[in-house]
């Protein structure tokens, strides 16, 4: 599916980018729930 929208990119370049996608989602979730368990609201995390 990914190849239907970045017909240009390598595989490997395709992985690197969800890769690097993972790993933001990774430490947003714990920079939130750490904000979260320490007390701040919600909206500012």
């Amino acid at each position: 599916m990914a190849k239907h929208f970045f017909p240009s990119l390598d595989k490997g370049v395709i992985k690197g980018i969800a890769l690097v996608c993972l790993a933001d989602g990774i430490v947003g979730i714990s920079y939130g729930s750490l904000a979260t368990g320490l007390g701040f609201e919600l909206w500012v995390p």
